[in-house]
């Protein structure tokens, strides 16, 4: 083989290697870039046709929600945090409760809302069911907005957190 045949083999060698340097650091990087984009924008379509079906529902369920009336006006004085507590005292869950903790925000000028956090400490599923029935069964429209139910070591017992509210106007 001459010189200048060894020359062009060494030019051609390095010709293809870098095709293939610049094949592998531009090209392929940018091809995946371009296969990740187009599988997020199909996860993120998906997540918005979610979202739209998610919004259909709630359209329909806000003129249910919104009509919530309640059966009966609040009796002069009435608190959630004693009607909770009467009705610990009824449903013998009384010796159960570990706090009763009541709060309230302003929601607008004229409308608040009244909390109660409640714990309850080892209470039975057959003691619990009828206090949180009569709470959803109000005559006041008492909503629960949070409940955690933890098991016990002791079989059947449970530790439960509660969160309820009722909407005030005009105070």
């Amino acid at each position: 083989m001459t010189d200048t045949q060894r020359k062009i083999v060494i030019f051609l060698l390095a010709g293809a290697i870098l095709t293939f340097t610049i094949w592998q650091l531009v090209f392929v990087p940018l091809f995946n870039h371009q296969k990740k984009l187009g599988m997020t924008i199909a996860l993120n379509t998906n997540r918005l046709k979610q979202l739209l079906t998610y919004e259909q529902k709630l359209k329909l369920l806000s003129p249910a929600t919104r009509n919530v009336t309640r059966k009966k006006k609040l009796p002069p004085g009435f608190t959630l945090f004693s009607y909770l507590d009467n009705l610990a005292t009824q449903n013998n869950i009384k010796q159960n409760m570990n706090f009763l903790r009541p709060s309230s925000r302003q929601i607008s000028e004229n409308v608040s809302l009244e909390i109660v956090d409640l714990r309850l400490e080892g209470v039975r599923l057959g003691k619990l069911m009828p206090f949180l029935a009569r709470i959803e069964s109000s005559e006041y429209a008492i909503f629960i907005d949070r409940l955690t139910i933890r098991t016990r070591n002791e079989p059947g017992l449970l530790d439960v957190d509660l969160t309820c509210s009722i909407v005030r106007k005009g105070k």
